[in-house]
């Protein structure tokens, strides 16, 4: 049941992506008692006892009524059961509204640009971060976790947060909030099918082809990937060839804006992307989502994918999948430019127009915590902590997908990720759409990818410089 649950989850939500008293006023809770929950941190000893003990450091906000708004789906309603925990740790009533992506998107953005401040802290996807943080309207943490009132760092652990993960939450070297969850591509592979055709797992893109072509049949195309266009549909899977052939967004990203997406390199790894699927793909896959890949290889469709991990536990779920226990994991292959498996995540974020700003982060803290991050992690399948993946109970829950090697595969890829991936600013969004246009069209092979390439640079330069970063 809990597999099925997992998978289930995953598959809603991938298939919709300074410090002063509390809340600038005076510090409440001063003679609060001290909270008996097992899991509460205890103050340093090296705090000044008239401001702070070890009663109350959970304490500090006692009586703060905070909102959090995030993304509808089971890890905002597995946190909502849980709040009755926090507020008996902390005093602070946390209510929370849950919205569509782009409601919640447009939801953040009417709070944040009037200054209103009405949401205390919220879910942002990564790649629209920057348009907040450039704008001053998230607070940085990185105070709050260095501030010996407000964060326990032996308890905390900071340094356990992976590094793929946490680089999603910088903007120009700032921390901007903190991972809620953490997902990487990683290969997956028929391995029943590698074996009869003698093949090895490729960890390069010269055996990927080879392995296509060797296991690809008429039931069951070799490899699928995104063909949809799109800045997070195919453009989120072609990056790894882009980046593994040597491809550069940006001449001196972000310091020379000037893009570099019709190079040799860019065009050789979209000639590539193109011309594996158009040999060993299925038919029509210049139009495929990733629900059409995952799908596929749940049917018996598709042999060999490079996509985000959690749709693992959906080819692996023993009541929808015809080809669970099939299947094998590893990391993206890559090229002469290195592998780079694709990262992305949910940030936690504060609000910089809260008046419960610290209210505010003592939640935070406690969502992120270890101890949280590994409870979600076993209901969701996509935790951002190492400690979380190395967890016995998340090994045995998971142990289902890919004959126990997931929870290592994914481990290995989230350390190795970047949010460099993709570029990080604030107008990313239509710059990939216009990349998404150009390699759709090479894989239905309306031009050539030098073409779409060339057109696509052209287009991109021209909206570079009306937004003011070319001149």
């Amino acid at each position: 049941m809990k597999k099925r649950l997992v998978a289930l989850f995953l598959a809603v939500i991938f298939c919709l992506s300074l410090i002063t008293g509390c809340g600038g006023g005076d510090t409440p809770g001063a003679d609060a008692p001290a909270s008996d929950a097992p899991t509460a941190p205890e103050a340093s000893s090296e705090q000044d006892p008239a401001t702070l003990t070890e009663k109350d450091y959970w304490r500090q906000c006692e009586g703060e009524e905070i909102i959090f708004a995030t993304y509808v789906g089971g890890e905002a309603d597995y946190v909502d059961s849980l709040l009755s925990e926090f507020y008996d740790l902390t005093g602070i009533n946390v209510t929370i509204e849950q919205y569509p992506e782009d409601q919640l998107y447009q939801k953040v953005q009417i709070d944040t640009v009037s200054g209103t401040g009405s949401i205390d802290c919220f879910t942002m996807d990564m790649m629209r971060m920057p348009e907040f943080a450039s704008s001053g309207y998230l607070t940085k943490v990185q105070g709050y976790i260095d501030n010996p009132q407000f964060t326990d760092k032996e308890w905390y652990q900071p340094d356990d947060i992976l590094a793929g993960p946490l680089s999603t939450a910088k903007y120009n070297g700032e921390l901007y909030g903190i991972p809620y969850t953490g997902e990487t591509n990683i290969l997956m592979y028929r391995k029943d099918l590698l074996e009869a055709a003698g093949c090895q797992v490729p960890t390069n893109f010269d055996e990927l082809w080879d392995v296509a072509s060797k296991i690809h049949s008429k039931e069951t195309a070799g490899i699928a990937l995104r063909g949809q266009r799109g800045s997070g549909m195919n453009i989120y899977t072609w990056t790894q060839f882009f980046r593994g052939f040597g491809g550069e967004f940006f001449v001196d990203f972000p310091n020379d804006m000037t893009p570099t997406v019709n190079t040799p390199e860019a065009i050789e790894a979209t000639k590539y992307y193109a011309e594996i699927l158009q040999n060993y793909g299925p038919q029509g896959v210049a139009n495929w989502t990733n629900m059409e890949v995952y799908t596929g290889q749940a049917s018996g469709k598709v042999a060999m994918t490079m996509d985000a991990n959690a749709f693992a536990a959906i080819i692996e779920d023993e009541n929808t999948s015809k080809t669970r226990g099939l299947w094998g994991c590893a990391m993206v292959p890559g090229g002469k430019g290195g592998s780079w498996p694709a990262i992305y995540s949910h940030t936690m974020c504060i609000n910089e127009f809260s008046q419960s700003k610290d209210a505010a982060w003592l939640f935070v803290q406690w969502v992120t915590s270890p101890e949280m991050t590994l409870k979600r992690g076993l209901k969701t399948g996509v935790p951002a902590r190492a400690s979380s993946w190395e967890a016995p109970e998340m090994k045995e829950q998971l142990s289902y997908i890919c004959d126990g090697t997931y929870t290592d595969v994914c481990l290995e890829s989230l350390q190795k990720a970047d949010a460099s991936y993709r570029p990080i600013f604030p107008n990313w969004n239509e710059m990939g759409d216009i990349l998404g246009i150009a390699v759709q069209d090479v894989i239905a092979g309306g031009s050539t990818a030098e073409e779409a390439l060339n057109k696509a640079q052209a287009d991109i330069e021209t909206m570079l410089k009306q937004k003011g970063y070319l001149s």
